[in-house]
């Protein structure tokens, strides 16, 4: 079986069902639920999502993955529609908004520009939102997927969205760190030896001289004293490349911490 975090009809889900068959998955509350699930040996995966081009990466997952043994074994980025649904018909009724936290992010200004002022009430995922609407007034809309919500319900507004490009990135975890030759993307977790100027740039170094494309950068604190910080780093390659091996090794050298989070396929816009 495979964890996605749910309940089903959320983007999670559909980002899982493009993975695996709908009836091999089943479905978590939260991302620590997840996490026991695979540590527990549960399921043999777990789907979760790791990016928004909007609201930026979700931490509790980085963190996750750090302090765990797992690994990203694939990526899939979702083009992410999001709607007003309520029980109302009536737009200028809705009053207060509920909705996961990332998506009120994505369409935070383009609602109060057709509602004016509303309330945020945040629930654990989109699909959670349309299942507490049940038990609301009709001043509540929720933003979430259309797909799969009843007759009972209406959509007031589509494709809701303060950026042209939403989108958001799935991965999937597992276990194993399981590498194929057309594997293209590596993910890595690393620390510098160093609290020094110019230690990252030591580090990132690394990469520019052998011509290594980064994908992403970012920091998280250590968690171990103020002013220390962990380095996430995507970039395109496969860890059995002689190119990537040498930076990881030198990298390795001058990090009191290095870890391989994946290295597998993704199609590069």
């Amino acid at each position: 079986m495979i964890g996605y975090l749910g309940p089903e009809n959320s983007f999670t889900y559909f980002a899982a069902a493009s993975f695996y068959v709908k009836k091999e998955l089943v479905s978590y509350k939260n991302i620590f639920k997840l996490f026991e699930a695979l540590r527990n040996d549960e399921v043999i995966g777990i789907v979760v999502p790791i990016e928004n081009s909007i609201d930026g990466s979700i931490t509790e997952v980085l963190d996750k993955l750090t302090d765990s043994d797992f690994h990203i074994n694939r990526e899939i980025v979702m083009d992410i529609q999001l709607s007003l649904i309520s029980k109302n018909r009536d737009l200028s009724k809705i009053k207060n908004i509920i909705s996961n936290p990332h998506a009120l992010a994505e369409c935070r200004n383009t609602l109060r520009k057709k509602l004016g002022k509303f309330r945020e009430v945040t629930t654990t995922s989109t699909s959670d939102a349309i299942k507490k609407l049940a038990d609301l007034d009709d001043s509540y809309g929720a933003v979430a997927s259309k797909n799969g919500i009843s007759s009972s319900l209406n959509i007031l507004l589509e494709n809701v969205r303060d950026s042209k490009y939403n989108s958001t990135r799935f991965i999937f975890i597992t276990k194993s760190l399981e590498v194929i030759g057309f594997h293209n993307k590596t993910s890595i977790v690393c620390a510098s030896k160093t609290n020094k100027p110019g230690a990252l740039y030591d580090i990132l170094h690394e990469f520019a001289i052998r011509n290594i494309d980064l994908a992403k950068i970012e920091s998280r604190p250590r968690k171990s004293a103020l002013g220390e910080y962990l380095f996430y780093l995507d970039f395109y390659g496969n860890i059995d490349d002689p190119l990537i091996k040498e930076a990881l090794e030198v990298i390795k050298y001058k990090s009191d911490l290095l870890r391989i989070l994946g290295s597998y396929y993704s199609k590069k816009k």
